[in-house]
C-alpha cells in the first residue's frame, strides 16, 4: 500500500448523499472475493 493514493469522489458520484461519502475497495468478483481483483466504487454511508 505504500506510495498508493485514495480515490477521491466526484461530486456525481456522491450525488445522492451529502455526508460520508467514502471510496472503498470492492471486490470485481463478487462470489470469489478472496482470489478476486479490487476497484474502488464510492459508497454512502
Amino acid at each position: 500500500m505504500i506510495g498508493s493514493t485514495a480515490p477521491t469522489c466526484t461530486y456525481n458520484e456522491c450525488r445522492g448523499c451529502k455526508y460520508k461519502c467514502r471510496a472503498e475497495q470492492v471486490p470485481v468478483e463478487g462470489n470469489d472475493p478472496i482470489n478476486s481483483a479490487y476497484h474502488y466504487k464510492c459508497v454512502c454511508h
